[in-house]
């Protein structure tokens, strides 16, 4: 009666917003029992759209006041299974994306050491170098990324500046001691509006890109399921990394380049249900942006996507606990 009656509490909106109405927690007061945390990396100070997204945790946090736990496909509880926590947002240093990253990428070491997942909230999809580099920082061996986005991230800068929201994934090779290599990388949903030289430097590092045309054409469970392949060969850790902008602006209006064409909200729930059940060791979900969010409708999906992911992951987690 007491866990029933603490569930409808939280959907009524009681309490400060945590992310499914979790306790907060600051990092080093975390319990040794907790599994997964929740992180806020509110930083979009490098954005060549629309801005906005600095504002995504909160409402992330807001729109999971309208979810439960309780995940039915998986039989999962996703509270009991991680003693999930908030831990809060990283504060960033206004006009500094590079302190911003080192400073978030030092919070989630500490995650990393304590052995708990990061669940990080963006945030421009820069913050992924924070999370790619503690992860680099605090793993030994080989690392894997699966990318959901519309765009490549590729570029190696933007006007001469290396820290922006269009070249995480060239930081996060450089960063990584050579942990993360192109071709353990695979980006999925990548749409026509990307430069050329963007294309080749995902060719020259070995990064496979699944465009929706290939999606179209082999179906989006064939294409993550090579995606995964890609990703977990010869490595011994996963970072799933989901920008909002991968999904039709139908599904997902409220981000700062809306994207005609991409995934549908039950291709990612398909994709991001078979890479949790595979196994996974951080996930990132950014660009989110509330300004643009008419009735939240982005912010909703962001959460209903990384709820699945968790889900499945705590699945896979008690496959192989129950093998050994």
């Amino acid at each position: 009666m007491s866990e029933e009656k603490s569930m409808w509490t939280g959907l009524l909106h009681a309490g400060i917003a945590t992310f499914l109405g979790r306790p907060y927690y600051k990092i080093e007061d975390i319990p040794t029992i907790t599994k997964a945390a929740v992180l806020g990396i509110p930083f979009d100070g490098t954005c060549i759209a629309r801005t906005g997204t600095n504002y995504g945790p909160r409402a992330l946090r807001d729109a999971s006041s309208q979810f439960i736990s309780y995940h039915p496909y998986f039989n999962i509880d996703i509270v009991k299974e991680y003693n999930l926590v908030d831990c809060g947002d990283v504060q960033v240093v206004l006009g500094n994306p590079k302190k911003t990253i080192d400073k978030a990428a030092e919070v989630l070491k500490q995650l990393f050491k304590k052995g708990i997942m990061p669940v990080i909230l963006g945030g421009e999809h820069l913050i992924s170098v924070a999370g790619t580099k503690a992860m680099s920082e605090t793993y030994q061996n080989n690392l894997g990324l699966i990318v959901f986005d519309c765009h490549l991230d590729t570029a190696y800068d933007v006007g001469g500046e290396l820290y922006n929201h269009c070249c995480p994934w060239p930081r996060t090779i450089e960063l990584s001691g050579g942990k993360f290599k192109g071709s353990n990388i695979a980006i999925i949903g990548v749409g026509a509006l990307n430069p050329k030289e963007e294309w080749e430097y995902a060719k020259k590092h070995g990064i496979t890109a699944f465009t929706i045309e290939e999606i179209e054409e082999k179906g989006i469970e064939e294409v993550t399921k090579e995606a995964i392949k890609i990703a977990k060969e010869g490595t011994d850790g996963l970072y799933v990394s989901i920008d909002i902008d991968v999904l039709d602006a139908a599904f997902a209006p409220g981000t700062g380049v809306p994207t005609p064409g991409g995934l549908t909200s039950r291709e990612i729930i398909k994709a991001i249900r078979l890479i949790g059940t595979a196994g996974f060791n951080a996930i990132d979900l950014t660009e989110v942006s509330p300004p643009y969010d008419k009735g939240g409708a982005t912010a909703y999906l962001g959460c209903r996507i990384l709820l699945d992911a968790l889900a499945a992951n705590a699945r896979n987690l008690k496959n192989r606990e129950a093998k050994t």
